[in-house]
C-alpha cells in the first residue's frame, strides 16, 4: 500500500506506475488527469519528423543525390553484420583499393558490385566480402539490381 501525494488516498501498488526500482509519487489515475490538462493548457500537438533514411518504397518517387546517398548507406550498413566490420573489414578495404587501382589503371570507372543483391524483392544478399565483386560501372548498371534465381 502506498499513499498518493496528489489525492491523498492510499491505494495498492499496482495502481502506481513504477520507475525504476520504486513507484511513481502520484497514482496512474492523477497522473494521467494532469497530463490530460496539461496537454490542453498547452496546446501540446505532437510532430513527428521523418526520417530521411527510411524509404519504405521507391517506386514512382525521385530522391534528390544526397538522400539516396543516405538511403544507400544505411541499407549497406544494415546489411553488414558486425562480425564481419571486425574480421574483415581488411577484405573489403583490399576490394575498395582495386577497384580504385582499376580505375587509374585503365581509365575507366569501376564500381564494386554485390553478387546477390542487396536489395532485391526475392533474396538479400548481405554487404561481406565473398559477396562483392569488381565490375564496370556500364556493366554494374545494366545489372542494376538483376539475381540469376535459377542458380
Amino acid at each position: 500500500m502506498k499513499t498518493c501525494n496528489e489525492c491523498g488516498l492510499e491505494k495498492s501498488l499496482s495502481e502506481f506506475h513504477k520507475h525504476k526500482n520504486s513507484y511513481k509519487e502520484k497514482c496512474k489515475l492523477c497522473r494521467n488527469q494532469l497530463n490530460r490538462v496539461w496537454n490542453k493548457q498547452s496546446n501540446y500537438k505532437r510532430v513527428r519528423t521523418p526520417d530521411p533514411t527510411r524509404v519504405v518504397d521507391l517506386s514512382g518517387v525521385t530522391l534528390d543525390k544526397k538522400t539516396r546517398s543516405l538511403v544507400n548507406k544505411k541499407r549497406i550498413r544494415s546489411a553488414t553484420p558486425k562480425w564481419v566490420r571486425s574480421h574483415f573489414a581488411e577484405e573489403i578495404k583490399y576490394l575498395v583499393t582495386l577497384r580504385e587501382d582499376a580505375c587509374l589503371l585503365t581509365g575507366e570507372k569501376y564500381h564494386l558490385d554485390h553478387i546477390v543483391p542487396i536489395n532485391h524483392p526475392d533474396v538479400c544478399g548481405l554487404n561481406v566480402p565473398w559477396n562483392l565483386q569488381v565490375i564496370s560501372a556500364e556493366d554494374n548498371i545494366k545489372k542494376s539490381n538483376y539475381f540469376k534465381s535459377s542458380w
